[in-house]
């Protein structure tokens, strides 16, 4: 039971940092649509 335990966690903790992976992507890919759409014409 300790071992379903142990992987289930490591599990939850891996999908945990993949979320925050999402998260940052995403933040990142807004902040450079807001530069490129800031950015002059010329």
């Amino acid at each position: 039971m300790s071992r379903y335990l142990k992987l289930a966690d490591s599990q939850r903790a891996h999908i945990t940092s993949l979320r925050m992976a999402i998260v940052l992507l995403a933040l990142l890919a807004l902040g450079l649509g807001i530069g490129w759409y800031r950015a002059p014409q010329n």
